[in-house]
């Protein structure tokens, strides 16, 4: 059984929070705007893959599955609004906690790791999976 989506997005949400702390552990350093940048970009990146290779890849074959794609990428349009806040206080060398970006993060990845791959893998056939974890191979690649 070919069950690499769910595997492949873990190693991804590791490497975003392995950032996130990275990020955490320089807010009052000279590097905290470089090191933020990054973890955005990379963060926007990851969003990129969820929603254009695996959202629009998979056919939402009922309701529910339709409902946990819209909640997911509402919840990506917070996490950004965040992290422009985030930025916007970085610039004027205000930031002093990230524990809302956290615990917004924690449950999306979350939600993701323990219900929703899984739940994609148990109800797509092999080759819908193999197309997904190519394209987000491909995307992490480049």
């Amino acid at each position: 059984m070919y069950e690499k989506i769910r595997q492949k997005m873990l190693e991804e949400h590791g490497r975003i929070d392995s950032m996130l702390s990275e990020f955490e552990g320089s807010l009052n350093s000279k590097n905290a705007e470089e090191i933020f940048n990054r973890f955005k970009w990379n963060l926007e990146k990851h969003f990129f893959i969820e929603e254009r290779a695996i959202f629009a890849m998979h056919n939402n074959t009922n309701e529910c599955e339709i409902s946990d794609t819209f909640k997911l990428m509402q919840e990506h349009g917070e996490i950004l609004a965040l992290l422009k806040t985030i930025e916007s206080k970085i610039k004027s060398n205000s930031i002093e906690d990230i524990s809302n970006l956290k615990n917004v993060l924690k449950k999306h990845v979350e939600f993701e790791n323990i219900y929703f791959y899984p739940n994609l893998e148990k109800n797509l056939n092999e080759q819908q999976k193999k197309e997904i974890v190519d394209r987000v191979e491909e995307i992490i690649r480049d």
